[in-house]
């Protein structure tokens, strides 16, 4: 170490980055990206599990801010459920399945009706139905 002279501060020790100024990156810098798309924001919804109105505020902030392609829709997540309409019926105030085996084939669902059990409860308000595999009840059971 090789110090000038001698002070009641410190000096900084002779080393190539207290000699040389270190080079900066350009400002100047451009980033390849790209702002999402419809589908890159329907996959972001999908897989945050939002519903209709929070995937609406997510739709209108990223739009609000100029981050969208400008060809984002909010209003397409409210279609997301045609997808699976066809296979329920209303009778009433009660809704049902009425087409089991294509609404699981739609979810890509193997199923053997051997390996299902229902599980039905109700209160003063609504009635709740769920299917659970042999699998799955094994799984919980240890």
């Amino acid at each position: 170490m090789n110090l000038q002279h001698q002070s009641k501060y410190k000096q900084y020790p002779e080393m190539l980055s207290s000699t040389k100024p270190i080079k900066k990156k350009s400002e100047n810098v451009k980033f390849n990206t790209r702002k999402p798309c419809q589908s890159d924001l329907d996959s972001l919804i999908v897989e945050l599990k939002l519903p209709k109105n929070k995937s609406k505020v997510l739709i209108d902030f990223f739009k609000k801010r100029n981050l969208t392609d400008g060809q984002v829709l909010s209003t397409s997540h409210r279609k997301r459920n045609y997808k699976f309409a066809s296979y329920f019926e209303r009778n009433v105030d009660i809704v049902h399945v009425s087409n089991f085996n294509g609404l699981l084939n739609e979810l890509k669902i193997n199923y053997i009706s051997n390996d299902w059990y229902l599980f039905m409860g109700c209160s003063t308000k609504s009635f709740k139905a769920i299917l659970k595999t042999q699998f799955e009840n094994t799984q919980s059971s240890r």
